[in-house]
């Protein structure tokens, strides 16, 4: 696809009202895998483009666009990157794990914490645990709002604490934060449209500046 890393596409239908639908999504397949690309969409009883695609049939079409660059990332940019994902956002998270994991001469070490609201809510959770059993260099901390006894995990939403263990200290490399607006808002301050918008949240209160976050 010629897509660099972090990147993402557009897809567009007609809805019943003929309206365009667009939405991005950031392809989880890499760019040397040829011939075709792979998408993690999580459908919604209200999200327009999830239950289109849920309802596609083999053969039929939808319009894509791009690939469009958001941040490029290069082994050794960063001696760590931080990865603070909700949900969905974990396909960006992905997506830079993932590439530099598979670069021979990649010495950046990646941290990621995923929060959701129940353990069953986790998505790629397989390839999640794969990833991190077989790369030292990628560590993942998974927090869920509610769960039974037996999970292992941390339990409620992002907070300084989980931060402060599992995050790169302010300065010492960058952090990507990528969920649900409200999330985003929390953790990092709100995105202004395509702009980042000024840093907020739990990263400003515990010092970190806006050359220490990227917002996807």
């Amino acid at each position: 696809m010629g897509m660099e890393v972090a990147g993402y596409i557009l897809l567009r239908f007609r809805d019943t009202d003929g309206k365009y639908v667009v939405r991005p999504y950031t392809p989880i397949t890499m760019d040397w895998e040829f011939g075709h690309f792979d998408l993690c969409v999580k459908k919604y009883p209200d999200g327009k483009m999830g239950q289109h695609l849920a309802n596609m049939a083999v053969g039929e079409r939808i319009e894509v666009q791009g690939p469009f660059p958001k941040l490029e990332i290069q082994p050794n940019d960063y001696a760590k990157i931080g990865l603070i994902a909700g949900g969905s956002g974990i396909t960006p998270c992905w997506q830079v794990m993932m590439y530099l994991a598979k670069m021979q001469k990649n010495r950046t070490n990646c941290s990621l914490i995923y929060a959701n609201h129940t353990p069953q809510d986790i998505m790629m959770r397989k390839s999640l645990l794969s990833l991190e059993r077989t790369h030292e260099r990628m560590s993942i901390y998974y927090t869920v709002s509610t769960a039974d006894h037996d999970w292992r995990g941390g339990l409620g939403r992002v907070n300084k604490n989980m931060i402060k263990s599992k995050m790169p200290a302010p300065g010492e490399g960058k952090i990507l934060v990528c969920g649900p607006p409200g999330m985003v808002e929390a953790v990092c301050g709100k995105k202004d449209g395509k702009n980042q918008g000024p840093i907020g949240g739990l990263l400003k209160e515990m010092g970190y500046t806006e050359d220490d976050v990227y917002k996807f």
